[in-house]
């Protein structure tokens, strides 16, 4: 059963991404015709991992909130500004209809590598000019999961640590600062199929209509954000709301990136202000991001009722 194949692996900053392109703007309009749509831009670097997505769009207004509009044809390059003569990689847009707010790989694909600061420049057929820069942290030196294991270096990223209950002491991850870290992140995620989760509550009854699974409720949850002089975190139990395998992912992010979800959590978007961006010409985020990623599988505490 603990071979189950990683299924969902969508990580904290995309989740977040969704969030802000619902709540992105500043003073949210009262009224739809006054507001200009912007181009949004997101990219995640993500230390030694395929980039294998862009994401631009036209944020446009519908009732206040916003949906999303591709933008057709923007010529997208992205390139090392810590080499001399990088490669440059191209991005073109996606051809699914439902997909054209994604630009995709046009040729080789970036692997972005720690301790580079990366430039991605978009031009627009309207005339839209975007950039920023994001610096990749270095990777983890030594990660520690008290009483279950020691990790150095943390090179590989199918870390098993014990089956667990709620009823287990708490986890505790301590680890070694990462160079040019500016803050790290706690996220959760469930790696079973929605159609199949069964909840840790050990009053669930699956016989009970009233209790049926909402399949599209959220399987993963971000813990908790630290600055970047903390070196140790408890996972709470209440990130684990399923039966079965589950990912602990670790990050140490860009300073610009843990500024902008910090923005977040502070209650900007809520109160009509806009999240601390950093691409010039438009919205939008440009992050380094280095993951430690570790396993466990969480058993429900007592049996599933008859």
């Amino acid at each position: 059963m603990k071979n189950t194949k990683h299924i969902y692996s969508i990580s904290l900053y995309l989740i977040l991404t969704s969030i802000v392109l619902i709540a992105g703007c500043d003073n949210i309009p009262t009224e739809v015709d006054d507001y200009e749509p912007e181009a949004a831009l997101y990219a995640y670097l993500t230390n030694g991992e395929p980039l294998n997505s862009i994401y631009l769009e036209r944020v446009s207004s519908i009732y206040g909130y916003y949906t999303r509009t591709g933008i057709d044809d923007a010529d997208i390059n992205i390139y090392s500004l810590s080499v001399s003569n990088p490669d440059t990689f191209r991005y073109q847009q996606h051809l699914h209809p439902d997909s054209l707010w994604i630009y995709v790989p046009d040729g080789d694909t970036l692997f972005p590598e720690g301790m580079q600061r990366y430039k991605l420049e978009v031009n627009t057929p309207q005339g839209d000019h975007l950039w920023s820069e994001a610096l990749v942290p270095a990777r983890f030196d030594s990660v520690l999961v008290v009483d279950t294991l020691f990790i150095h270096p943390p090179t590989d990223t199918d870390y098993w640590m014990d089956t667990l209950q709620r009823t287990d002491p708490a986890i505790v991850i301590g680890w070694s600062k990462v160079d040019s870290a500016g803050g790290y992140f706690g996220v959760v995620l469930a790696q079973t199929p929605k159609s199949e989760l069964v909840p840790l509550d050990p009053d669930w009854d699956p016989n009970d209509p009233d209790q049926e699974i909402d399949t599209m409720e959220v399987n993963r949850i971000g813990w908790t954000f630290m600055r970047d002089d903390q070196r140790v975190t408890t996972i709470p139990w209440i990130a684990f709301q399923w039966e079965g395998r589950h990912e602990i992912q670790l990050l140490a992010t860009s300073s610009d990136y843990y500024d902008y979800i910090f923005s977040i959590f502070r209650g900007g978007p809520a109160l009509g202000d806009r999240p601390q961006f950093n691409v010039n010409g438009g919205l939008g985020m440009f992050a380094g991001i280095t993951r430690f990623s570790c396993h466990v599988w969480v058993e429900r505490s007592t049996p599933l009722p008859q």
